[in-house]
């Protein structure tokens, strides 16, 4: 079975059957997505309700129950599609708000939305009047306390940037206005059917049909077909490109080095300072620390910690220029420039390889691209006004730094026992056991000494370097 997983969630007097048409049946045949792993989901609704009848949950309550059935059910798969019909994306926008509220990891790489009142339904009042005692029709009103709320925190939390989102409209839709379903005006993810009500626009009739490829187009841009992992010539820097001699004095040939508590000092981790300039209440990221932190640490799993991070940046409102107020207390180690000329001279390739900050670099070793050969680190993106917006999360921290000193040495046709790693933090433990050498600079905690075969507690670059020439 795959890990997957495309959901469907039925709207206001649906079901799981019926709603959906054909394209369970479609999505079997097809090549690409017969392989997703399809659930749907099921809850009661109707269009009326009389008193002391059966009960209809309120779309907070469907929201939980829609998480249960995902932590449940399907925790573990790698992707998760959430394709909606009406009443059901409104059951997964409040599913999806509640998890980033609590600072809960999503689960959800897509939110396909079809004919979904985003903004509320004029038709709803008109049912409530006949059915006043049906919960749901009550909270598809335009001017429905829940509308209002769920809107205003979309773009509160910036939900648009978290989950990826497409929103289709049929041009004959007579219960949701197409403002509605656009959600805003100027959305750019959106698709519109002209010949589709608003129940035959989830009814596609073969493969062929444009609300099925909608479907099939936003899967696939969304699952199989993901940003491929950055290789390390991404961050080669310029001088990368001149050739120069293996070292005559030394075993090795590549050195790579941390950033954080390493060359930069009176600091430990620089996404902390960050998180203490915008006041961020500490439980929000060890939280993710917790989340993100433990287990396989996959690159997948990294991004998304990035990606939590990053909103809450967003959201706090960093600024680029906040960065000289933030790096104010870092300071450079001594000797610094010195020994990097004097390692570079001797022919050694040099490699920052950090889970760091760009921005910390360029705050504190601005001609760090006339130091190292590599930089491989976080970048950060900004907006016109400078705010952030955007994050390019490194696959080279954790084990992933072992990988770019790998990929480094084959570069230059040399191997793991040929390089070196100088470094301190507990991200450091795979590269200090995967190179020839390792250099706790400095040592502290247990992990790194353990990890190494030398310590060099003095703050001075340059007493590192008897200990990789011979």
């Amino acid at each position: 079975m795959s890990d997957q997983l495309i959901f469907f969630i039925h709207g206001l007097n649906g079901d799981p059957k019926t709603t959906w048409g054909n394209f369970a049946d479609i999505i079997s045949k097809d090549p690409v997505l017969k392989d997703y792993t399809l659930h749907f989901f099921s809850y009661p609704t109707s269009l009326f309700s009389m008193p002391f009848s059966k009960k209809y949950p309120k779309i907070q309550t469907l929201g939980e129950a829609l998480r249960t059935e995902i932590d449940t059910r399907f925790g573990q798969y790698k992707t998760i599609i959430l394709v909606c019909h009406s009443l059901g994306g409104l059951v997964a926008r409040k599913y999806l708000l509640e998890e980033v509220k609590s600072d809960r990891p999503l689960k959800v790489q897509g939110l396909l939305l079809y004919a979904v009142p985003n903004n509320g339904a004029d038709i709803a009042k008109i049912g409530k009047q006949i059915s006043r005692w049906q919960n749901q029709l009550r909270q598809l009103c335009k001017d429905a306390d829940l509308i209002r709320d769920l809107s205003t925190d979309w773009h509160t939390f910036k939900m648009k940037d978290a989950v990826p989102t497409k929103c289709v409209i049929a041009a004959l839709d007579r219960v949701v206005d197409e403002s509605s379903a656009r959600q805003f005006w100027g959305n750019p993810d959106i698709a519109t059917l002209s010949d589709r009500n608003h129940r035959n626009v989830v009814k596609p009739t073969d493969s062929n049909d444009i609300a099925f490829l909608i479907l099939k187009n936003f899967v696939i841009s969304n699952t199989t077909s993901p940003d491929p992992q950055p290789g390390i010539e991404e961050y080669a820097t310029p001088i990368k490109r001149r050739k120069r001699g293996r070292p005559k004095n030394s075993k090795f040939h590549v050195i790579g080095f941390d950033l954080d508590g390493t060359l930069l000092r009176g600091y430990q981790y620089s996404w902390t300072l960050v998180w203490n300039h915008l006041k961020v209440d500490a439980a929000i990221w060890k939280n993710a620390i917790r989340n993100f932190g433990g287990g396989k640490r996959t690159y997948a799993d990294y991004k998304a910690w990035c990606q939590h991070d990053y909103q809450h940046m967003r959201a706090a409102g960093l600024k680029k220029q906040d960065f000289a107020q933030i790096t104010e207390s870092v300071v450079p180690t001594k000797n610094l420039e010195k020994a990097l000329q004097t390692l570079k001279t001797e022919g050694f390739v040099l490699a920052l390889i950090s889970g760091g900050i760009d921005a910390f670099v360029d705050h504190k070793i601005p001609n760090a691209k006339e130091l190292f050969d590599y930089i491989c680190i976080n970048h950060l993106h900004y907006d016109d006004q400078g705010v952030i917006d955007g994050i390019k999360a490194t696959p080279f921290d954790f084990a992933g730094k072992a990988q770019a000193l790998e990929a480094i040495c084959k570069e230059y046709g040399v191997t793991l026992a040929q390089a070196v790693f100088v470094g301190e933090g507990n991200n450091d433990e795979d590269v200090a056991y995967a190179a020839g050498l390792s250099i706790a600079y400095p040592p502290h905690g247990e992990v790194i000494p353990n990890a190494s075969r030398v310590e060099v507690p003095d703050d001075d670059l340059l007493k590192i370097i008897p200990h990789v020439l011979d």
